[in-house]
């Protein structure tokens, strides 16, 4: 799936406010070269947790790796193109159809939000 380097960008903002943590990202880990796109997580260091704070930051976890292979099936390649949004709320409406599809968690609805 093609997108452009805007909707890409879009998408990103749109998993991070889902994800709703700044103690991770999800991130494209693969080099610059036509390949589709590889996802993968980055996350801080907790230091010494309780054991409740440390079971949610791995629930969190293992639920943004989730995610990470859901987008990485997707085959998302990005273009340079200066295809652009026609205005701050068209931005903002396509970042929340992509964060409902993500919230349904269907990769065909995520697909679907993306190709829009």
């Amino acid at each position: 799936m093609k997108l452009s380097y805007t909707k890409f960008n879009a998408l990103m903002s749109a998993v991070m406010e889902h994800l709703n943590t700044t103690d991770m990202t999800i991130y494209d880990i693969s080099g610059y070269g036509g390949e589709p796109v590889q996802f993968g997580v980055n996350w801080c260091a907790m230091g010494t947790c309780t054991v409740k704070e440390t079971k949610e930051f791995a629930e969190n976890l293992r639920y943004a790796a989730s995610l990470a292979e859901t987008l990485n099936r997707l085959d998302i390649e990005y273009v340079f193109d200066d295809w652009k949004f026609t205005d701050r709320q068209a931005y903002k409406d396509y970042m929340q159809n992509i964060i409902n599809a993500l919230k349904r968690g269907s990769l065909h609805g995520i697909k679907e939000a993306i190709s829009r």
